[in-house]
């Protein structure tokens, strides 16, 4: 007999499910005039047009597509953009 413990796939895959949320913090939307009014401030020449806060986020997302938990994250992502769109309607 094995003494392997077996692994229990579904909360596995919530865990992976649960990463992709916390990768998509929609908190930064909230701020992201603010943000950009702030990044703005005092610059000369062409304005920014997208805070940091998505460039990171963006970052995070490419950075982790590379990850064998793809399908995971990216289903938390989707979940945390349906959660956005149910509150902003």
């Amino acid at each position: 007999m094995s003494s392997k413990k077996k692994r229990d796939w579904k909360k596995y895959n919530e865990e992976l499910v649960r990463r992709g949320e916390l990768l998509f913090d929609p908190d930064f939307l909230s701020g992201w005039e603010e943000e950009l009014n702030r990044l703005n401030e005092k610059k000369e020449g062409a304005k920014y047009r997208y805070p940091n806060s998505l460039m990171n986020m963006l970052a995070a997302i490419h950075e982790s597509s590379s990850l064998q938990t793809d399908r995971g994250v990216s289903k938390g992502v989707r979940r945390a953009r349906r959660r956005i769109q149910k509150k902003n309607s």
